[in-house]
């Protein structure tokens, strides 16, 4: 749960323009996307800013989110609203930008590229071609990725990691 702001009507101001963004008021949602983007705002506010984008559903947030992929704190965030925005070129752009990601975003990213097979065929080829270090892929994603259904997928795991034996 969020901390209530010590002025109550900060608190309902923040809830009307965060509703106001998640039924569509334009002004509002340029207001929040301002804020994400704010230096000089806390990064409890950006992240709180980037929670709402994101339960608006609006592809437009995409490419804000693709912008803050490579910060440190912001990264995490802006990998989870990808995922939950649904936008088209996700996965392309997590495995070409994998390599500059902080560690905890890599983290992020992997689980997000191994959790639908579109992805997951993405990312085993960036581990291929080196893109994705395979560090970041642990076991357990790789039985995630194993347990999606895709036999190509599978197959291209097997081949990346043989020492890996398929669960019966």
């Amino acid at each position: 749960a969020k901390a209530l702001a010590s002025d109550p009507s900060e608190d309902v101001q923040r809830i009307a323009k965060e509703l106001s963004v998640v039924f569509g008021d334009g002004h509002a949602m340029e207001e929040i996307k301002a804020l994400a983007t704010d230096d000089k705002a806390t990064i409890e506010a950006r992240q709180q800013a980037i929670h709402t984008l994101v339960e608006a559903r609006e592809e437009s947030v995409a490419p804000l989110l693709q912008n803050l992929l490579n910060h440190r704190e912001l990264g995490i965030a802006a990998v989870r609203g990808l995922a939950a925005v649904h936008h088209p070129d996700t996965g392309k752009i997590l495995v070409e930008r994998f390599s500059s990601f902080y560690p905890p975003t890599k983290f992020e990213a992997a689980n997000t590229l191994a959790s639908r097979v579109e992805f997951a065929l993405l990312m085993v080829q960036g581990v291929a071609d080196k893109q994705v270090d395979r560090q970041y892929i642990s076991p357990f994603l790789l039985r995630q990725m194993q347990t999606l259904g895709n036999e190509s997928l599978t197959s291209k795991v097997n081949e990346l990691w043989p020492e890996l034996k398929q669960i019966s």
